[in-house]
């Protein structure tokens, strides 16, 4: 059986060796900052250059023009914030501001006045797990909301659940799925999770990651036609399959996912798709 249920990427890294040793496959299905090349670990992720070249652009095409970047304190989000800066600027954007915080954080006052002064219109935030609650939550009690826009990678429905209404009205995000999505395959799912785990079930991006990733790897044990660990590993890629947002592709080249984008927004308390990126391959990751 394949390990599943990393989600940081230091978890993911302190896993590897181990995998790589054990030649037992990895199936990781949370956003990135890409580079990961292994025979043993397989991507069902968002790379920067999947989700940053296709949000940035939106934001300036909407008018973002000067951007706060704030983001939890390890690999993710500054190189999230590496790619969001550098394609800030080839739309003629500007990065006023540049932070990340430690975990934990319980007061972002200081955080927020700068935010405040810095003449920013729109706050890029990859902040993750409860903090990001925290941040949101103060960032609307200080009145920004109202006049900063607030764009949050790895934003879904299972953050809207520990925000009210109000705080989370108009976050934008970038994102491979959202429960809301208008198409039957995105229905189906929907009725399959609330069939099974309760009508209130949030179905959200991270589950049509790792529920698609799994039958990745159903498909190959039917593809290798064996239980060896081996044979599965290599059928486990070069194939294509239904998700939750249309058809996916998990390559061979490098173990990694051209998926299906989409620019969403909160409002009135679900998930709305503001538009359809389609198809958006990611860059090679493994580098000859």
């Amino acid at each position: 059986m394949p390990l599943s249920g990393a989600v940081t990427s230091a978890e993911r890294d302190a896993i590897r060796p181990l995998v790589e040793r054990y030649k037992t496959p990895l199936l990781y299905a949370t956003d990135y900052e890409g580079g990961t090349c292994s025979r043993y670990v397989t991507l069902y992720s968002s790379v920067p250059d999947q989700w940053v070249d296709t949000f940035i652009p939106y934001l300036v095409e909407q008018g973002s023009k000067k951007l706060y970047l704030i983001g939890s304190d390890y690999v993710w989000p500054r190189k999230i914030n590496a790619a969001v800066a550098a394609n800030a600027a080839k739309g003629g954007a500007q990065v006023v501001g540049d932070e990340y915080s430690p975990w934990g954080v319980k007061d972002y006052t200081a955080t927020l006045r700068k935010i405040a002064s810095s003449g920013a219109d729109v706050v890029v935030m990859s902040i993750v797990g409860a903090d990001a609650i925290t941040f949101v939550k103060q960032f609307a009690a200080a009145g920004l909301k109202d006049r900063i826009k607030l764009a949050f990678f790895g934003f879904s429905e299972n953050y809207m659940a520990g925000l009210t209404q109000e705080e989370s009205e108009g976050i934008l995000t970038v994102c491979n799925f959202t429960g809301a999505l208008d198409k039957p395959e995105a229905k189906e799912l929907v009725s399959k999770m609330r069939a099974k785990y309760g009508d209130k079930a949030i179905v959200s991006n991270t589950v049509d990651a790792h529920y698609t990733v799994t039958r990745f790897y159903i498909e190959a044990i039917k593809r290798a036609g064996s239980d060896d660990k081996e044979a599965i590993t290599d059928a486990l890629v070069g194939q294509s399959l239904m998700s939750g947002n249309g058809e996916v592709h998990l390559r061979a080249s490098d173990r990694h996912a051209d998926l299906n984008i989409l620019i969403a927004e909160a409002r009135g308390g679900r998930m709305n798709v503001l538009k359809d990126m389609g198809r958006v391959e990611a860059s090679q990751q493994c580098k000859s």
